[in-house]
């Protein structure tokens, strides 16, 4: 059987474990409504615009089918245990306290990074996380970065740290840029989620999708719930 340590880090497996915030996100989102969707996810809004909470639900549907078939075939594999998900958790934690303490070195404090006129509840707070872990990594780290770091890798091994370092700066720059769409753009807000950016990056590349997900998730609760209650979106 394959070891948590190797498994963790291949994108199926990452997929099964960020499964329950998924459905935490599409629950508190489109059918209780207790936060907006996020600005990375293209596909939920999508199909909420054109079939309603009627199609998000056959989405889910869809989404759980399709995992109970990767479910299946790890299984066979022996890749994929259910305390993997409580493992990767954990490992969020610990990284999203690290993530606290090394942007508060950074940047001196954890800045308030966007504000609401409404306060959202602790329902609300999950939902903003969950949303945040699942589709800005899902964008940002493994999409862009890692598609960059694989552009410039190919078959040249010699240009690992070369596609290491161009892929996570670039990556950085564009997910604090993109959050600069819903606010009025500083510095130290583009510098506070630059180097979240950074950190997140690095994770991703060294523990995978999964354990970046879940890390994101639990800083941004950690944020919202004690650095300002009012928050709506974070890095």
């Amino acid at each position: 059987m394959a070891s948590y340590r190797d498994s963790i880090r291949r994108f199926d497996v990452s997929f099964l474990c960020v499964m329950p915030l998924v459905f935490v996100y599409i629950l508190g989102s489109v059918f209780l409504r207790y936060a907006p969707p996020n600005g990375a996810d293209f596909f939920t809004p999508l199909i909420y615009h054109y079939f309603g909470q009627r199609g998000v639900f056959v989405f889910g549907l869809l989404l759980l089918l399709f995992s109970l078939v990767i479910y299946s075939r790890l299984k066979e594999q022996k890749s994929f245990r259910a305390d993997y998900i409580i493992v990767v958790f954990a490992e969020g934690i610990v990284f999203a306290v690290i993530m606290v303490f090394f942007l508060s070195v950074v940047i001196r404090s954890i800045y308030p990074v966007a504000t609401s006129s409404e306060k959202i509840g602790f329902a609300g707070v999950l939902t903003v996380s969950a949303g945040a872990g699942v589709w800005e990594e899902m964008l940002f780290r493994v999409s862009i970065m890692g598609g960059l770091y694989s552009l410039i890798l190919g078959n040249r091994k010699r240009y690992k740290v070369v596609a290491f370092f161009v892929s996570l700066f670039i990556s950085a720059v564009l997910f604090s840029l993109a959050h600069f769409f819903a606010e009025t753009p500083t510095l130290l807000l583009f510098l506070y989620r630059f180097f979240a950016g950074v950190f997140l990056g690095t994770l991703y590349l060294w523990r995978g999708y999964g354990v970046c997900a879940y890390s994101h998730f639990v800083f941004d609760v950690l944020a919202l719930v004690f650095s300002n209650p009012r928050a709506t979106s974070v890095p």
